[in-house]
């Protein structure tokens, strides 16, 4: 991945992006776990991206709308007449900065309860056929339960901001957290000041404490 460096602050911002592309085509060994209720075999799975650093996004196109460039998850269409062997035939678009330090993760859920995940370390991946064999929620890998992949990796141009914008918002994010710790150190210094005081009020000989309601 090539990179330029900017001047001023030492601000490094990757000039180019890889992008492996994910072509989901089968999934083998689905729990029928809502046949009964006349619902799918097996959920659509969800595609997660979580960058450790730098910038991350996830598609269904090659460049992602404006309005689309913050999304790190995205969820399949029901694969038609499903089956224990569906096939989904879905192509993401995974856009990271960084992708040794960027995290991939599979989920299937039925109904908001987790049935089976897997994650991987994006630039790990590579290119051609390859199994993902999913785990259970305790982690341990179910038996013939694998999702089978087309991998492609390809780099493509920043057009994410340039050094100017991405100079600029980080001196915004350095002026917003140092306004946060100076709040921060306020309320430590109230509530200190608080907690010195006592908890009840102290009564004299004689003195009588009225309630008004």
């Amino acid at each position: 991945m090539s990179r330029e460096e900017s001047g001023g602050g030492g601000l490094t911002r990757a000039a180019s992006e890889v992008r492996p592309l994910l072509k989901e085509s089968s999934r083998l060994g689905a729990p029928a776990t809502a046949a009964s209720r006349g619902k799918p075999l097996w959920p659509p799975p969800r595609e997660e991206l979580y960058a450790i650093g730098g910038f991350c996004a996830v598609s269904r196109e090659p460049q992602p709308q404006p309005e689309a460039q913050g999304v790190t998850r995205l969820t399949t269409a029901v694969a038609e007449g499903n089956g224990l062997n569906p096939t989904f035939d879905e192509t993401f678009h995974c856009l990271a900065a960084e992708p040794h330090q960027t995290i991939l993760r599979v989920v299937v859920e039925d109904e908001g309860r987790l049935v089976a995940y897997e994650t991987a370390v994006l630039g790990s991946l590579r290119c051609g056929y390859r199994c993902l064999h999913l785990r259970s929620p305790s982690g341990t890998r179910i038996d013939s339960c694998c999702l089978l992949l087309h991998i492609s990796v390809s780099t493509e141009p920043n057009t994410f901001g340039t050094a100017d914008e991405l100079r600029s918002m980080v001196q915004s994010q350095r002026s917003l957290i140092s306004q946060q710790s100076r709040d921060i150190h306020q309320l430590s210094e109230e509530l200190s000041r608080l907690g010195s005081q006592p908890s009840t009020p102290m009564l004299t000989p004689g003195a009588t404490l009225t309630a008004l309601y």
